[in-house]
């Protein structure tokens, strides 16, 4: 009767062993070994409807604006405690006595993610042949114009400077010019 018992004993603590083995096993995954660096960034924004485009000069959404800060880079940015104009893909900017232009300078070293320099004609490009283009149908080409109907002139200094010339004082026009969810610089580049 002991023998009986004894294996009764063993065979439970072997079955509970078993089951204690067996759930282990079970919850044991690949993800739970992965540390925190392995884990990709990502950012939820809730939006009440998707971007209708990723290319700024065709948008007509509001929603297709908000990806814009995210994914496009501008001359300038705003800082969005203070409301300040902060270098962004230009280190530095200054604006002539006559408040009439404003000379940006490119910060030294942009790439393109291919690898491709990213210089003045670049931000020629994006706005003398897309954002200022008028056979582009584009309705972001009204962010820039002044006050007497006209639009910025745009123009290269050298490689890392272009300048804005307007025909009148624009208050709006460095942080309108130069903003990545208003006017980027082109994804497209020469």
């Amino acid at each position: 009767m002991l023998d009986s018992l004894q294996r009764r004993w063993k065979t439970l603590i072997a079955l509970a062993l078993a089951g204690l083995l067996a759930v282990a096993l079970g919850s044991c995954s690949l993800q739970g070994l992965r540390g925190e660096a392995a884990q990709p960034p990502s950012l939820l924004i809730a939006n009440i409807s998707d971007p209708t485009t990723f290319n700024p000069p065709l948008n007509d959404s509001l929603f297709s604006t908000y990806v814009f800060g995210l994914i496009n880079r501008g001359l300038v940015s705003t800082n969005g405690l203070t409301g300040e104009i902060e270098p962004e893909l230009a280190e530095s900017w200054t604006i002539s006595q006559d408040q009439k232009s404003i000379v940006f300078t490119l910060r030294p070293n942009l790439k393109w993610s291919d690898g491709a320099p990213l210089t003045a004609d670049d931000v020629l490009f994006s706005f003398n042949d897309v954002y200022l283009n008028e056979d582009v149908p584009t309705s972001t080409r009204n962010i820039l114009e002044t006050g007497d109907g006209s639009y910025p002139q745009v123009s290269k200094l050298s490689d890392n400077q272009v300048k804005f010339t307007v025909t009148q004082p624009y208050a709006p026009c460095c942080a309108t010019a130069a903003s990545p969810c208003c006017l980027g610089i082109s994804w497209l580049h020469r």
